[in-house]
């Protein structure tokens, strides 16, 4: 009984009540493997993760072949970066109950982080095969950096929430009458220095305030610089980490929120529940989550036009709020100059330097090869990498020697503190985007700090991402469409020191001129949206594309 409260109350982000039950169970039972595994997921919702692999470890010693002792014992390792440790109690988890819900997706997602491809394409295939039977094998964001393909995305999604979010009953969205000013809220759980965090701090400090009232629901616990800047920037700062759904919901509704906006989608600590119980009367889905929710809760997604053309629209179940430019940026962002030199970070001082800072996750075998067929055609060129998994870093490297590249060609980074990895990229000469998961911020921090990017126009809303970064800085001819396209242009730019310098020449001057490091523009433009949006609700009209011609008629 203890136990089956105990799961109910998780089910609700009751966690508090959820481990007074769990602790209960375990007492009158210290051996029982049920109460062990269940208290390790709610210490991991909690945050301590210690606490929660000692309680999955201890289940695992009882029963080794426990499959959902092994799962979430997995996915703890996942959360402590220990991913040789996680793929193994993953495949012990699957071995013994092949049907757990979305671990044959965490299993190739972390082969992924591990650079490990052994039966990548036919874990790919037995993927895609199981979600054409509308089975919930894949959590949306793992499948993303897998395929490029937007109609399993959008189905995978659709899958995910129907199983984990949808409710019996009807939720009604909240009515209240007009505000003075239209109400805001972001919600997230990367108010900090994360990607998101940092993109998304000059936007919120550029809100007008006369038409806008700002909260931040702040679903993490932060601290930091970036933090301190929101929380300024933010005329209500809700710590919203314990509170549960209802609680959240709650007060939103009570501080008659207008329009709320998901910075998380399916990543991370995210909170979709809030939404699906109505939050607010209009709800958004931004840049945490780079595709379709798959909701009915998601009123809208922002984009533009590149991330998400006309064309595109079927494969979304929100309608799209087509900005100028999709991406935010803080424009106050000052990259210090570098001091160091390339000898400093183990590059050759000659060579021509290839960059790809993006996460292992990313790096899938046919963008591999394309990179060591770049190598192979500019002689004594270097490719910059990052990785903190020796096991990752190894595999790459013999991936390399196996295409016939030298792996001491492959040169890893070692972490070193936010502006100085900022400042370091401009010792590289060219960054390497990936397909078909494309840089985000990390694409933005390279151009930022003058460093031309080659990307690959994909078909889903993350292979367009570095071409949608290209297109606000105005250079396009930087985007290519096929792989054979983007291996021949990075071999060119490499193997011409003039077309080199002019496109970084380019580069420099655009920074200054075009839209994409504008933040008080974008947030100009992201207001007429909300106005737009707002209006259209008060007039008791459906959510409809809304394009800039839109914005201005409004």
């Amino acid at each position: 009984a203890y136990f089956n409260a105990c799961t109910a109350l998780v089910k609700l982000h009751k966690l508090e009540q959820a481990l007074r039950y769990a602790n209960k169970a375990h007492k009158l039972n210290p051996d029982y493997v049920e109460a062990l595994y269940i208290r390790a997921l709610i210490f991991m919702h909690l945050g301590l993760e210690e606490q929660a692999k000692a309680d999955a470890e201890q289940a695992v010693k009882l029963k080794p072949r426990h499959a959902l002792a092994n799962n979430i014992l997995g996915t703890i390792n996942v959360e402590l970066k220990n991913f040789v440790q996680a793929l193994v109690n993953y495949e012990i988890a699957i071995a013994e109950k092949d049907d757990i819900e979305c671990l044959l997706g965490k299993i190739a997602h972390l082969k992924m982080h591990l650079s490990d491809w052994r039966q990548h394409e036919e874990i790919l295939n037995q993927l895609l095969a199981l979600i054409d039977q509308d089975k919930a094998v894949c959590q949306p964001f793992d499948l993303h950096s897998l395929v490029d393909a937007p109609e399993y995305h959008k189905r995978s999604a659709e899958i995910f929430y129907e199983l984990s979010y949808r409710k019996n009953e009807e939720v009604v969205a909240p009515h209240h009458e007009p505000n003075q000013r239209i109400h805001i809220a972001y919600f997230s759980s990367d108010i900090g220095s994360h990607p998101v965090g940092n993109l998304m701090a000059g936007v919120l400090e550029a809100h007008c305030k006369e038409n806008f009232e700002v909260s931040i629901f702040s679903l993490d616990n932060h601290s930091g610089s970036v933090r301190d800047r929101i929380f300024r920037a933010s005329e209500r700062f809700v710590n919203a980490e314990f509170l549960n759904e209802d609680e959240i919901v709650a007060l939103a509704r009570s501080l008659r929120v207008d329009i709320a906006i998901d910075l998380n989608g399916y990543t991370g600590k995210n909170r979709t529940g809030i939404f699906q119980r109505r939050a607010a009367p209009i709800q958004i889905n931004y840049i945490g989550y780079l595709g379709t929710m798959g909701s009915d809760c998601h009123d809208y997604i922002i984009g533009d036009q590149v991330m998400a053309p006309i064309e595109y629209e079927a494969h979304f179940t929100e309608k799209i709020i087509h900005l100028p430019c999709y991406q935010a940026n803080d424009d106050k962002l000052e990259i210090p100059a570098t001091t160091k030199s390339r000898a400093d970070y183990d590059l050759p001082a000659d060579a021509f330097v290839f960059c790809s800072f993006n996460a292992n996750y990313k790096i899938t075998p046919p963008i591999f090869a394309a990179w060591m067929q770049i190598l192979h055609q500019v002689p004594g060129s270097v490719l910059w990498l990052h990785s903190k998994s020796e096991t990752a870093i190894n595999n790459l490297r013999s991936a390399a020697a196996s295409l016939g590249i030298s792996g001491d060609r492959l040169i890893f980074a070692r972490t070193v503190p936010y502006l100085e990895h900022l400042a370091r990229q401009r010792l590289a000469d060219l960054f390497l985007d990936t397909t078909p998961y494309n840089a985000g911020a990390t694409a933005s921090n390279a151009l930022y700090c003058g460093l031309p990017l080659v990307t690959l126009l994909g078909k889903s809303f993350c292979s367009r991402y570095g071409g949608s970064l290209l297109t606000a800085l105005d250079m396009p001819e930087l985007i290519t469409h096929s792989i054979e396209e983007y291996v021949a242009l990075c071999i060119t730019i490499a193997s011409d020191r003039i077309h080199h310098a002019k496109l970084k020449e380019k580069l420099a001057n655009n920074l200054k001129t075009q839209p994409l490091f504008d933040t008080r523009t974008f947030t100009r433009n992201l207001e007429m949206a909300f106005r737009t949006i707002h209006t259209r609700h008060q007039q008791g009209l459906p959510p409809t594309h809304i394009g800039l011609a839109e914005m201005l008629a409004s």
